[in-house]
Order: C-alpha cells, then structure tokens, then sequence
C-alpha cells in the first residue's frame, strides 16, 4: 500500500508521518522503509542469501517472505530487491537506485532523438556504473545540474572546456566537467589553470569602466596565464595556484584604483608613491603588489629605476634530530590520530616535503613494498590504497 491523505503513526519509530508502505507489523514512514529496504544479506530465515532484509519476525530483520510480505519490494527492470528506495510521498519508486540513475541519465542526456547524444555517451555509462548510485541520483535531481545536461545534449552548450566556462553556475559546472575529463569525453585540463582563466574572464567584465582596463587586462592575460600555462605543462599546478593568481591580480587592480585617487598615473610614480602605498599594505599585500609592480617596471609601465622592497621573512629554527625521531614515533604509533594527517605528518617528517605536493599524492605514488631484508617500507610507485586502514609499520 502506498501513501495515503492520512498521517499514521510508524510502526517502527513511533513518529506520527505519511506512510511509505504498509507491511504486516502496521505502516512504515518513509525513513524506516529506507532503512529496512538498505538492510540486505542472508535471511537468517529461509537461509536465501542476497535478499532484502526488510520485514521483521520476532524483532530480528527478514527476508520478505519470512515476514510475510506480499507485497514486492523489486526492481522492475532488472528485478533486483537491492538497492531499493522510497523517495517520494507517492510511495517507493519501483526502480532500483542503479536503474534509476540509468533511466534519469538517459532523459537527461536524450539529444531529441530518444537516445543519448552520441558525445556524451561515455559520461551516461560513468554515470550508470557509479559506486553512490543514491548520491548521484540526488545530484542529478537538482535543477541547475538538469538544466546544465540538457544544454549539453541538445547542443545548446558546446562540449568544450570554453563553452563550459562561460556558463552561468561555475559551482555547478566544477563536478561535472572532472567526470567528463575522467570518463573521456572531454581532454584533460588543469584545473587551477580553468578556474583561473574563468575568473579572469568574469573579472575583467566587471571592470569595464576602470581607466586602467587594458593594463589589467594585459597583466593577467599577457604576463598571468602564459606562465602558468608554462607551468602546467610541467605538470600539475599546486592546489593554490588559482588563489595565488587571483590575489595577484585583485591587488594589481587595488593598486591601480589607488592610482587614479591620488591623481597620478602610472608612468609618473615616484618613489615616495611607492614607498606610501607599501607601507599601507599587509604582507600577502605586499608580495602580490611587488609582482604586479616588477612585471609593469619591465615593461616600461612605470618608472624602471623605482625601488621595489623585497618582502622578508623571519627564518624558523630547525628542530633537532632527537625531536623528528620523537614526533615520527608518535605519528607513526598513535592510533588516536585519525590515519590520513598522521600518514601526512610521516612524509613530511621523512622527506621534508611541503604540504602542498603531500596533498597531491595519488594512490600510485605511496604504498608498501615487501623485500627479504625488511617486513615493511615505503616505497614510491606503490599503490596508496595500502595506506587505507590496518596496523602499519614505519622505518
């Protein structure tokens, strides 16, 4: 029995609600269907293995004929009792989670001929062989995501990284454009170099009144993205890369308002202009402004013989080697620390290495290597998925 215009009280929390399903111990809200129908294994019953626990006798979880249900709880297309869901006051959808996200992603990506685009194809089988078939269903409900897939699909939106670029939701886009990279139907790209090069677009929109507009606009196209294109062809930019940039230019732009308030320009700054507007600034101010002004001396926008400051830092003092042994210990023993910071802390510990490259290791880069001489230790190439859990030793 599906939903009625009635509220009945759960036989299973108690809770007054709109029933989902009405079973033989009395009427099931939605959250307590949910939770019977994600309960599967063998029926401590009839022994029937790969069966929905959903019903209950003697207060322990069921198959559905033990608890005599006669309703069915299966999928209609691949007749499945896994995986189940109720998701509406309408009663349980009569698809299974997998089948559903299939059936969704075919609507979704349908070009108009009742099939799916032939370019988004791949993205419609990453779709269906996904691992969080609930989460990907509820991904696919949400109204900017349907309206993003189905641009693409009727060819309203170009499948390029530009066309996706210039949409409207940049949110909405990020999610979608690493499962196209990752499922093939869009070439690899690095991401900081995208964000960045998306929010220069925007931003140079807003600043179309701005007397320094081609300035701008040549510091951050010209001088900005070419080196971190240079970069990214090295290899992947740091996670910071695109916050760098944008800081940068943000304080280019600052600088050059200030500019235009003290009524000067550029080419006639002094060295007591330079001197005020350093002192004015805070650190990260000051080490973005010194590139913008380093950049702009060379290229003959101001002064050339102007005195840029260098921003100092206070030298940190070592650590001794009683206190890394000590602190390696620790990370490497303490289980009260959750695995990830404490594998973090090893490597940097180990190796000296900076946060930002420990934060980019894939599972190919770490793992454990067995030899004859030692049980276990770390060696690069190794799979990370080692890492995963279970008691480990580090040397």
């Amino acid at each position: 029995m599906t939903s009625t215009g009635k509220k009945r009280t759960c036989a299973r929390c108690g809770t007054l609600a709109w029933p989902a399903a009405s079973l033989p111990e009395g009427h099931l809200c939605f959250g307590c269907l949910n939770n019977a129908l994600q309960l599967a294994g063998t029926c401590p019953g009839c022994g029937t293995g790969d069966r929905a626990l959903m019903g209950l006798r003697d207060g322990a979880p069921v198959c559905r004929d033990c608890a005599g249900i006669t309703r069915e709880f299966c999928c209609l297309r691949c007749g499945t009792e896994t995986g189940m869901a109720a998701r509406s006051r309408r009663g349980l959808t009569r698809l299974c989670n997998p089948c559903a996200v299939t059936w969704a992603a075919g609507r979704l990506l349908d070009d108009g001929t009742g099939s799916v685009s032939p370019p988004l194809e791949p993205l419609a089988a990453a779709l269906a062989a996904t691992a969080g078939p609930a989460a990907t269903l509820d991904w696919l409900r949400k109204p900017h995501v349907r309206d993003l897939l189905t641009a693409l699909a009727s060819g309203a939106l170009p499948l390029t990284h530009e066309a996706l670029d210039a949409w409207p939701r940049p949110r909405a886009v990020g999610y979608l454009r690493e499962l196209l990279i990752d499922c093939g139907a869009l070439p690899a790209a690095d991401r900081q170099l995208r964000d960045y090069q998306a929010w220069l677009t925007r931003r140079l929109d807003t600043l179309s009144g701005h007397p320094y507009l081609r300035l701008l606009r040549q510091f951050g196209q010209w001088h900005q993205l070419p080196a971190m294109r240079t970069r990214a062809a090295a290899g992947p930019l740091r996670p910071t890369a695109c916050q760098y940039a944008r800081t940068r230019f943000t304080v280019a732009q600052a600088f050059l308002t200030w500019v235009v308030a003290i009524g000067t320009r550029p080419s006639a700054l002094t060295q007591a202009h330079i001197d005020a507007y350093i002192n004015s600034c805070r650190a990260y101010q000051r080490l973005a402004v010194r590139a913008f002004l380093t950049w702009a001396a060379e290229h003959g926008h101001i002064p050339p013989r102007l005195d840029i400051p260098r921003e100092k830092y206070a030298t940190g003092q070592a650590i001794t080697q009683k206190r890394r042994l000590e602190l390696l210990r620790r990370f490497a023993t303490d289980t009260a620390v959750p695995l990830r910071p404490r594998a973090a802390a090893c490597i940097m510990l180990l190796y000296a290495q900076p946060l930002t490259r420990i934060l980019r290791l894939t599972a190919g880069d770490l793992g454990f290597h067995h030899t004859t001489t030692t049980r276990q230790h770390v060696n690069a190439g190794a799979p990370w998925s080692h890492y995963s859990g279970g008691n480990h030793h580090t040397r």
